[in-house]
């Protein structure tokens, strides 16, 4: 059977009509943290998904593998822990601040510490922000606040 092309209606989307979605880098170690940060981007209504990495050196590879392949989607914020195994937060940082293609991401610092030492390390390395992990689940929640400060508009 034939068909008159001007009487099919197409239903292919060019890539500017194709919403795209955005994730986030997580470093962190604790589940019950990440299960805190993804119920948080949830109770915010953030549009971003989440890529989740448990310890320093996988972030590392991480940030190295999104350098190496230039069509790849790259994260548009990285949440970043202090205390990681393998390689610590700071020396993470020190990497993405040097990456070729996410140096420029916005990067939010997750501790439990209170030292203010640390905090200006970590400022000194080139962190967006410093975010001291709270003990009630409402203050944690603030994170989304955070993250909607960094986020690109079409995702807050």
């Amino acid at each position: 059977m034939l068909h008159d092309r001007a009487n099919v209606t197409e239903s292919v989307q060019t890539d500017a009509q194709v919403p795209t979605r955005r994730h986030i880098l997580v470093v962190e170690d604790n589940d019950a943290d990440v299960f805190l940060l993804k119920e948080a981007i949830a109770l915010h209504k953030l549009n971003v998904g989440v890529h989740v990495v448990e310890n320093g050196a996988l972030a590392i590879s991480y940030i190295e593998s999104i350098d190496g392949n230039p069509v790849s989607d790259g994260p548009c914020l990285c949440l970043l822990d202090m205390n990681l195994p393998l390689r610590s937060g700071p020396e993470v940082l020190r990497h993405l601040r040097r990456s070729q293609r996410l140096a420029a991401i916005p990067a939010i610092v997750m501790t439990s510490s209170r030292s203010q030492t640390e905090r200006e390390e970590i400022m000194r390395l080139g962190a967006s922000a410093y975010f001291h992990k709270p003990i009630t689940y409402g203050e944690f929640m603030d994170i989304g606040n955070v993250l909607r400060c960094f986020l690109p508009a079409s995702h807050a």
